[in-house]
């Protein structure tokens, strides 16, 4: 299941240039555009140094899987492969910390074990909310 993102470019701005003339799909694959189409109204996609609006860690990357394609190592076209998934952050209470903190492993018998969630159970949206959590969805 694919998601689109909740992020709409600025207007103008290369991201919006590039998703307009990529036209990804609604899953957020597109073609792959060649450089060779950074031209007229698109002219200022053309890289400069390191191709900063395709960068892992711009706006653009922070929503979609890109593809970069490089010929004798320099960029030769751009490509979305989908919809970055939405990450969940779910992180452990510290009291259910607290409530592990002393016990040892079922199956090893070791101390200082590791709490985890429980197989299945990354999936569930109650799990990011601390106060809906209990020990019964951790191993």
């Amino acid at each position: 299941m694919s998601r689109a993102p909740n992020w709409i470019p600025r207007k103008g701005s290369k991201a919006d240039l590039f998703l307009e003339l990529a036209r990804p799909n609604r899953d957020g694959f597109s073609r792959k555009v060649s450089i060779k189409e950074f031209i007229g109204k698109y002219e200022g996609l053309r890289f400069g140094n390191g191709g900063s609006w395709v960068r892992q860690d711009g706006p653009l990357a922070g929503r979609y899987n890109i593809r970069i394609h490089k010929e004798r190592n320099a960029i030769s076209a751009v490509e979305l492969q989908g919809y970055k998934k939405i990450e969940i952050k779910k992180p452990i209470p510290t009291s259910i910390r607290k409530q592990f903190k002393d016990k040892r492993c079922a199956v090893l018998d070791i101390g200082k074990i590791e709490i985890d969630h429980k197989d299945g159970r990354l999936d569930d949206p109650r799990l990011s909310d601390p106060s809906r959590v209990t020990s019964d969805d951790f191993q």
